[in-house]
């Protein structure tokens, strides 16, 4: 496996990722969206990492074939951690988003994934603390967060969403 940073040319792939229904249903945002839609926040979100504070990696297989993703965005006082939420309260830490081709699931991927790049990502945005937030439904992801080190801290709602609150720090 290898890992890369996400590149502009990764953006429609990843879209058809997002419209697998699975990948749907376990997402903070479940309704739909279109390929514009997606295009504006994908290149928004390069922006931030051209910015620094936003690390997007791709695990490929085989150098090609991407298999999965995992997006990790500072947390910055007053702007929202992803498209449509409240604006943080505080800096500190990074949100996680991952996700992982339905071809490739069940196979540890996405804790592998989780495990290649927390380094880089800490190292990278300069956080002591990583956030992950899962639909309590979400086993899967449960348990890869837990599998990875994180522990469950609290519940949280998030435009009427409940989730529960998985961190993992480093002092």
């Amino acid at each position: 496996f290898g890992i890369r940073q996400a590149l502009p040319e990764d953006c429609d792939g990843l879209y058809g990722w997002s419209q697998d229904p699975a990948v749907r249903a376990a997402s903070i945002r479940t309704e739909a969206f279109t390929i514009e839609q997606h295009r504006e926040w994908y290149a928004r979100k390069l922006e931030k990492a051209k910015a620094g504070t936003l690390r997007w990696y791709i695990l490929e297989e085989e150098i090609t074939r991407p298999i999965g993703q995992v997006r990790y965005e500072k947390v910055v006082r007053g702007e929202p951690p992803w498209a449509g939420g409240p604006s943080a309260e505080e800096d500190g830490g990074a949100e996680i988003s991952i996700s992982v081709a339905s071809g490739a699931r069940g196979a540890g991927i996405g804790r592998a994934l989780l495990e290649r790049t927390e380094a880089m990502a800490k190292k990278d945005l300069g956080v002591e603390r990583l956030i992950a937030l899962v639909r309590p439904e979400n086993a899967a992801s449960i348990s890869a967060f837990e599998r990875a080190g994180y522990v469950y801290v609290r519940d949280e709602e998030r435009m009427g969403v409940k989730l529960k609150r998985f961190e993992r720090s480093w002092g």
